[in-house]
């Protein structure tokens, strides 16, 4: 749904951590993009540890309806 019916906007990754901890999956920093004057934080799919990437910019898609629903568009990038 979001590849084909998403808006696209920039996002910054932050060294925020995601907060939630799987069993077999790895920890990974989080961007943050505001719409309007909300600001939203998602999963960056980046592993912790690779610090050359905070503060880069990346683009994303989200539902203009629900913009807490999004994605990294390079998530798609193998498929």
């Amino acid at each position: 749904m979001l590849k084909h019916y998403g808006s696209q906007c920039k996002a910054v990754i932050t060294d925020n951590e995601s907060s939630v901890i799987h069993r077999y999956t790895t920890n990974c920093y989080l961007y943050e993009f505001s719409v309007g004057d909300e600001t939203y934080t998602g999963n960056s799919l980046i592993e912790v540890g690779n610090k050359d990437k905070i503060g880069d910019t990346i683009e994303i898609l989200y539902f203009q309806c629900w913009p807490s629903f999004n994605i990294p568009i390079y998530y798609y990038d193998n498929e």
